[in-house]
């Protein structure tokens, strides 16, 4: 995780089972579920990068946060 702030204004999506397929890269972290996060209108500035997608996986009842993918606008 970066500084706190990056998160800050952003929206989740809906959890999503995670696919490999989608995400390859991610796939050794073993995630459960992914989310995607929106940024908000307002962040839209060339440059800005932003946490994009999150990825959790279920362990012993709880969701443990494995990786985030980060995104930059162009």
């Amino acid at each position: 995780m970066r500084d706190p702030a990056d998160g800050e204004g952003l929206t989740a999506q809906e959890p999503e089972r995670f696919v490999a397929a989608h995400w390859p890269e991610m796939a050794h972290h073993d995630p459960t579920w992914s989310i995607n996060l929106s940024l908000p209108a307002s962040g839209v500035v060339a440059g800005a990068q932003y946490p994009g997608d999150v990825f959790y996986r279920e362990a012993g009842g709880e969701l443990r946060l494995v990786d985030i993918a980060w995104w930059t606008v162009q």
